[in-house]
């Protein structure tokens, strides 16, 4: 059975509040009010190809900069 993903926050210089999932690692919402992020986190379902890549050490950010790790060009 797999356990519900808890929801750090991060505090932003801009004054919002970011919601980040511990377990597939995506930021979940961005808000000015922390307590706004509730319901989004409640609602919030992870993606199979995030988890995927999770599981292989890789983050949400990574993939996004630089594609799955199939997808990465070497440039020399």
């Amino acid at each position: 059975m797999s356990s519900k993903p808890e929801f750090p926050h991060r505090h932003n210089n801009d004054g919002t509040h970011d919601s980040i999932c511990d377990t597939c690692f995506v930021t979940v919402a961005r808000v000015k009010i922390e307590t706004d992020l509730t319901p989004f986190e409640t609602r919030h379902v992870c993606d199979p190809v995030n988890l995927y890549w999770a599981g292989q050490g890789f983050s949400a950010s990574t993939l996004i900069m630089h594609g799955a790790p199939d997808m990465i060009v070497d440039p020399d």
